[in-house]
């Protein structure tokens, strides 16, 4: 990413390739997060719960809750855990 930035390969015309791989990275890391959570056992439980406070503890992004993150007892529990 770095040599991309400082050789500006991503300026027209290859401005398209740049968007469509930011894109797929971020589509990969999206469905790699969701693959954790797909058994929804403490596994599933804590990646979640460890994401969140990722991005809550991200400094572009402000701390007060905007809606699209959850705290960790704001996390739906049933009996099996």
């Amino acid at each position: 990413m770095l040599r991309v930035v400082f050789t500006g390969s991503y300026k027209p015309p290859r401005q398209m390739n740049w968007l469509v791989g930011v894109g797929s990275l971020l589509l990969t890391q999206l469905i790699a997060f969701m693959g954790y959570l797909l058994p929804w056992n403490q596994n599933g439980y804590w990646t979640t719960v460890v994401g969140t406070n990722l991005r809550r503890g991200d400094s572009m992004t402000p701390n007060a809750k905007d809606g699209l993150t959850t705290s960790s007892d704001e996390l739906p529990i049933s009996g099996e855990f």
